[in-house]
């Protein structure tokens, strides 16, 4: 098994291992679900290049910045853990209460669909006169 690692310990039979390279959330009050959900989507390397290599022009894409600030903080900190709570203050449907278990197929549809209509909003407003029929004109 190969390993990045910067420091190998030997403690009588003992071996630590410190990879450099992987940056956990820290769960702030039952967020299992949202570390769960985030940890697998950035394993998703298209996925993850893609939120990464987006340019946000537009106030619209609100949450769209907030994974992109996400995923690059995973991406390039030294530390070994990042606390989410901007994220999760801006990703949780508006149910989702702190400190109570929630489901994790449901914080992620309601993250799609939310990227979703911010694409969709987008569309619309940078796009819109192109689809407007004759008669709106």
């Amino acid at each position: 098994m190969k390993c990045k690692s910067s420091s190998v310990e030997n403690n009588s039979n003992e071996i630590t291992v410190r990879l450099h390279d992987k940056v956990g959330l820290v769960n702030i009050g039952n967020t299992c679900y949202l570390s769960a959900i985030m940890q697998a989507l950035y394993a998703c390397t298209k996925f993850r290049m893609c939120v990464l290599n987006s340019d946000i022009l537009s106030s619209n894409y609100e949450l769209l910045k907030s994974l992109q600030n996400l995923f690059a903080f995973l991406a390039l900190s030294q530390r070994s853990c990042y606390r989410p709570e901007r994220f999760w203050l801006q990703a949780k449907p508006s149910y989702f209460e702190r400190n109570q278990q929630q489901d994790c197929q449901e914080f992620l549809r309601h993250l799609l669909d939310t990227l979703h209509e911010e694409a969709k909003r987008t569309i619309q407003n940078e796009y819109g006169m192109l689809f407007l029929s004759s008669e709106e004109f």
